[in-house]
């Protein structure tokens, strides 16, 4: 009998995790997407930067 009630146990505490990962899942997914999108940005910016100070430096005399 123990051993049923254990079955049940373990098969419960597999629905939850389930659960809490389709909730999660999707959620953390958008984060990490969020921060590689900030990252391409701060990349774009910070090259931006480097060629407009390049620029400066070819034009000075």
């Amino acid at each position: 009998m123990p051993n049923i009630k254990q079955e049940e146990q373990k098969e419960r505490h597999q629905q939850k995790i389930a659960e809490y990962q389709r909730e999660v899942g999707p959620q953390k997914q958008k984060e990490q997407e969020n921060q590689d999108v900030q990252k391409e940005i701060r990349k774009k910016q910070a090259h931006q930067k480097k060629q407009e100070h390049n620029d400066n430096l070819c034009q000075s005399p």
